[in-house]
């Protein structure tokens, strides 16, 4: 594939910072290879306790054999023409029972002396350890893996590892995979997008100190780090051969990298390989207990029913599933490492676009490869008629488990930060609702940072118990548990609730029997009790002065001291305002009024203007004097209103001082009441803002602290 990007040092610095990533994730990929090699090959039982264990049931498994073949004799007797059925007649289980008795022997481990084994071991000491059918299956095992033969079969790459001791031969074959997968994103750099990198014609850089580095490119025994170091290789391109993307005299690289796809591809890797390793030490106990029990399927093949659908059937197909799962995962493996060299050497057939699209088509492309690889195994099975439906049989199963281990790291730091936020998140909504509250460092760091070292714990805890009771998707499962716990806790946090303030609650409904709500409820009932005396109190007055204006505007018995011409004089408010009419109705622009003493008795006329006569001012003052003394009045002598008398004594708070000041004392009562309502009021709404954040701390106190 051709890359026309001309070198510059902006384009050196981003080659450079991706690559150091890259060799950060290649060298995973090395180790964590050689880590699923030696888990692969790994012997579980040692040949003594297989041997010790066959030893023990030898007398249980030669007493099955004499009762079959005893069995079999007595048919035969009573009915003679069965001795000749091939299966279960008398000559057919003597045949199983040989058969049967060779494959004990097959799994048998061996007693070939230690100085026969060789310098290594190899296949002699297989044998020795696992017997002739399991020793040559691990053997072929070892060399398939050690070999990279599935990758040389479908990649076509020549290996360039020795078999030899067992480490080195695992280091070597985990650099050889990380390369191999390395060199699908860092290629020979060619002009035309069908050039050959290998003729050198068609290659980008032809000069003798880039064929230098293509020279060590192509070397089988190259590290990932090798490569890197060279994907800023550059050189001065003198013929384009006709390319019009490429200008002549201008430097261009000598490899072309297909950055950040290599670094996606290479954390799936990483991730596939790490699910690998959990696969395969599953694989691993599984094909162990299936030695271990062998020798009872292998007797029960005297029974012609085991074969098929008996211990013994099943035991073969539980073996070859087992033992083939292995292959068919690293081939589908290298069945993507395949279809991602085809991208970047010779161009699959598939119109994927160009450019900045193109690279995301590649790499949508690369992850639906691997989703695809997920269910390969079991549909490969289920096609070759190979049926294991025991768990862990996906491509990524392995990492299911491992999420669900590290679900607990996960969940802890998560449980962290969602109560850190939410305490903090709470003092936000505290301080709003109480300004004068300390905006202090303990609110906004101290106590976030305690809450989130509790939510921590709290969120480890939640996570492991949902990984450990799902059967699959354990770490998804434990996050949407995480998350669930701090949505809660953010809720309570939207309403004031804090940790502390949770386990004040828990605390408090334990050893007093009532929460913080609860008082909260008590307060208010009493407040609105209070609230409605007052209002009714309030009401009452109100009623007073009320009834006792609309007596003064038609009583003939009460006066009022008003300023009249500059003169203090005692008027009759309804006298006054029928005079004012009759003058208003006749056209007059004056009229005279009669003036009184406190006994009633007229002392003088004033003669009145009319303008004077109609301010709203003047006849307020007026009518509010006649109220007065109609109320000073009526509270001094029942029989003047008895009506009104009765319910100025019932409000036994008021008592007027005198004529004049017999309103203003029934108005500071009223307005004293009025503010003891306001004042009720305000310490209802207290209560209520409180009232949520308490609410939220009595339920997180209940199902998180109690």
């Amino acid at each position: 594939m051709a890359s026309y990007w001309e070198s510059w040092w902006l384009m050196d610095g981003i080659r450079t910072a991706v690559s150091v990533i890259d060799s950060i994730i290649y060298f995973l990929i090395s180790v964590l290879y050689q880590i699923f090699f030696n888990v692969a090959n790994a012997t579980l039982i040692s040949g003594e306790t297989i041997k010790a264990f066959y030893g023990r049931i030898q007398l249980i498994l030669g007493i099955l054999i004499m009762f079959k073949l005893a069995v079999s004799l007595i048919s035969g007797i009573m009915n003679p023409d069965s001795i000749t059925e091939s299966k279960n007649g008398f000559f057919g289980i003597i045949k199983r029972i040989v058969i049967a008795l060779i494959m004990l022997v097959l799994i048998v481990p061996l007693n070939i002396p230690t100085s026969d084994l060789g310098e290594n071991g190899g296949y002699n000491s297989q044998l020795n350890n696992n017997g002739i059918l399991f020793g040559t299956l691990y053997e072929l095992q070892n060399i398939v893996l050690s070999q990279n033969t599935i990758a040389r079969l479908i990649l076509g790459v020549s290996s360039n590892v020795d078999s030899g001791d067992i480490n080195r031969t695992a280091k070597e074959a985990g650099n050889e995979l990380a390369t191999i997968i390395l060199k699908c994103f860092v290629t020979i750099n060619v002009k035309h997008d069908d050039g050959d990198p290998l003729v050198h014609e068609d290659r980008m850089c032809q000069d003798s100190d880039s064929q230098e580095h293509i020279i060590d490119y192509l070397d089988p025994t190259i590290t990932t780090s090798g490569i890197l170091n060279r994907v800023n290789e550059y050189c001065e391109v003198e013929d384009n051969d006709g390319v019009s993307e490429i200008d002549e005299g201008e430097d261009y690289y000598v490899f072309n990298y297909s950055m950040f796809l290599s670094t996606v591809v290479g954390v799936l890797f990483v991730i596939v390989l790490l699910g690998f390793i959990i696969d395969v030490a599953i694989r691993s106990f599984k094909l162990a207990i299936l030695r271990l029990i062998s020798p009872v399927p292998i007797i029960s093949y005297v029974d012609p029913k085991s074969e098929q659908n008996g211990a013994f059937g099943a035991w073969v197909k539980s073996v070859t599933s087992t033992y083939i799962d292995l292959f068919i995962r690293l081939a589908m493996i290298y069945f993507i490492l395949f279809i991602i060299q085809e991208f970047s050497t010779n161009g699959i057939v598939m119109d994927v676009g160009s450019g900045a699209v193109g690279l995301f088509s590649r790499v949508f492309i690369i992850l639906g490869l691997f989703f695809f690889a997920k269910e390969a195994p079991g549909f490969i099975q289920s096609s070759l008629g190979i049926k294991n439906k025991g768990p862990g049989n996906g491509l990524f199963s392995g990492i299911g488990k491992m999420f669900g281990a590290a679900s607990g790291v996960a969940g802890a730091y998560k449980g962290a930060v969602g109560g850190f936020r939410a305490s903090r998140r709470a003092n936000e909504i505290n301080n709003a609702l109480d300004p004068t509250a300390r905006n202090s460092g303990w609110n906004r760091w101290v106590k976030p940072l305690g809450s989130g070292f509790v939510s921590a714990l709290g969120g480890a805890g939640a996570a492991l118990t949902t990984a450990r009771d799902s059967n699959d998707h354990q770490f998804r499962r434990a996050m949407n548990r995480v998350n669930q716990m701090n949505a809660t806790r953010m809720n309570y946090a939207n309403d004031g609730s804090t940790w502390w303030g949770g386990v004040k609650s828990g605390v408090g409904q334990a050893f007093t029997g009532q929460s913080g709500y609860e008082r909260l409820q008590l307060d208010e009932a009493r407040l609105k009790r209070e609230q409605e005396e007052y209002k009714g109190k309030k009401s009452s007055f109100a009623n007073i002065q009320s009834m006792a204006e609309d007596k003064a505007k038609t009583s003939d018995k009460t006066f009022g001291q008003v300023s009249l011409n500059g003169r203090s004089a005692n008027l009759n408010y309804n006298e006054f305002m029928s005079k004012r009419q009759a003058a208003a109705s006749s056209g007059a622009s004056n009229f005279d009024v009669n003036v009184y003493n406190s006994a009633g008795r007229v002392i003088r006329t004033e003669n009145v203007n009319m303008t004077d006569a109609m301010s709203e001012n003047f006849t307020k003052s007026l009518l509010d004097a006649n109220t007065s003394d109609y109320l000073f009045r009526a509270s001094q002598n029942a029989s003047f209103d008895v009506g009104l008398h009765n319910h100025i004594s019932v409000n036994s708070e008021y008592t007027p001082s005198s004529s004049d000041m017999a309103l203003k004392d029934l108005k500071d009562v009223k307005n004293g009441h009025i503010n003891d309502e306001f004042r009720l009021n305000n310490e209802l709404d207290s209560v209520r803002e409180q009232m949520p954040q308490a609410k939220a701390n009595d339920e997180r106190g209940r199902r998180e602290y109690k």
